[in-house]
């Protein structure tokens, strides 16, 4: 534990040269990332080079049916979980095994159940021996199946700071400010504002075209749609009349011959929401390979999207932070492809822009500021702003 208490006070440089992450502040509670893009935030179990050789075979023709024979088989790190809660048999009570699939799948979380009276009073020191052997059998299902830990944010950090925490995720393509616990209280006050989303979040992208209005918002119902784990496709997001309610707003700072930046506030947390919802108004974000970029005379290396700005409450001091990140990479390529829109960035985050934060607050639009409300995102309707598309 001290060791634990050490590495949670290292100063932001010290971490920096361990982690090879850019931290833009830190406290013994919390840390934020400007992550780059195609890092994960939080490390994931794919499949090995050897895995990876054979999903290529799709693109040369193989057929459905024929990969779903090869790799239909591969299991879900839940199903590793369950397999291996059920090889317990010989220490943990009937009352546990038959909840294999519903049991919580964090360390302290499967003790305390185990050791309450619905988990049949296991004693804590075998509660703890069965979390190993659990770790142990999954990473040996891991190694059979020729799966590995992918690098992340989270899973760097955890190298120093076991307890270390994700709140919150950006995808793999999208770069910017990623905040990150440091210990299990933090995270669970961390992710209480998240779920009363008592945090503001802005992000900067590369649209296709010009939106209409300049100032508005996108209210529309979202949905999953899931693909077969064998064949290596990107879950997506969908436009559908029973999907989750889904609000985003967003401000045209700049346009080009052919592409625009904006700002965009995302007001609910569905995943890739800001690239499904863009896309369906037809301003899909420059370099998207799952949602689809429209070919045209600037072709940029990455997805153009970039987590630019959050303020949330520190759980250590209690204070508010209000962090910017406001260079990524892309706008460098569309300077340099576009010259004339080198101005109007250059203007548009001044020195006095970066240390203005009511200038950052009027930047990244509120609810208020475009005369939203919630219940506006609970009955369906449109306000005076929205774009629509039902």
């Amino acid at each position: 534990e001290s060791i634990a208490l050490r590495l949670s006070t290292m100063c932001s440089q010290e971490l920096e040269m361990a982690t090879g992450l850019r931290i833009l502040k830190k406290s013994n509670a919390m840390v934020v990332i400007d992550k780059p893009s195609g890092l994960r935030s939080v490390s994931a179990f794919g499949p090995s080079n050897q895995l990876r050789l054979h999903y290529q075979a799709r693109e040369a023709g193989v057929s459905e049916d024929e990969l779903a024979a090869e790799f239909g088989g591969r299991t879900t790190r839940r199903d590793r979980f369950i397999a291996a809660v059920r090889r317990c048999d010989n220490i943990l009570p009937e009352k546990v095994l038959s909840r294999a699939d519903s049991l919580p799948r964090t360390k302290e979380r499967f003790i305390k159940y185990c050791s309450s009276r619905a988990g049949g009073s296991v004693q804590r020191d075998i509660a703890e021996l069965a979390w190993i052997k659990i770790c142990k059998y999954i990473l040996q299902a891991e190694n059979e199946e020729g799966l590995e830990e992918s690098d992340s944010v989270v899973g760097r950090l955890k190298k120093l700071i076991p307890d270390t925490r994700p709140v919150h995720r950006l995808d793999m393509q999208t770069s910017g400010l990623l905040a990150v616990a440091l210990n299990r209280q933090a995270a669970g006050h961390l992710s209480e504002q998240w779920r009363t989303r008592n945090v503001q979040k802005g992000y900067l992208a590369l649209v296709h075209g010009v939106p209409e209005p300049r100032v508005g918002s996108i209210q529309l119902p979202l949905e999953r749609i899931r693909t077969p784990r064998y064949n290596g496709d990107f879950p997506r997001m969908v436009v559908a009349p029973g999907g989750k309610p889904s609000l985003t707003s967003y401000r045209v700072l700049s346009s080009a011959s052919s592409f625009s930046l904006v700002a965009l506030t995302p007001h609910t947390g569905r995943m890739h929401q800001l690239r499904a919802h863009l896309d369906a108004i037809g301003h899909s974000i420059l370099g998207d390979d799952v949602y689809g970029s429209p070919t045209i005379d600037f072709k940029p290396s990455r997805l153009c999207l970039h987590a630019a700005y959050l303020a949330c409450t520190d759980p250590d001091s209690g204070v508010t932070w209000s962090i910017s990140s406001l260079a990524p990479d892309f706008l460098q390529e569309a300077t340099s492809h576009y010259p004339p829109f080198s101005t109007e960035i250059n203007s548009l985050f001044s020195l006095k822009f970066h240390q203005d934060q009511a200038l950052l607050s009027t930047f990244f639009p509120s609810t208020t500021t475009l005369l939203l409300s919630t219940n506006n995102e609970d009955n369906g309707t449109s306000s005076k702003n929205e774009v629509t598309l039902l």
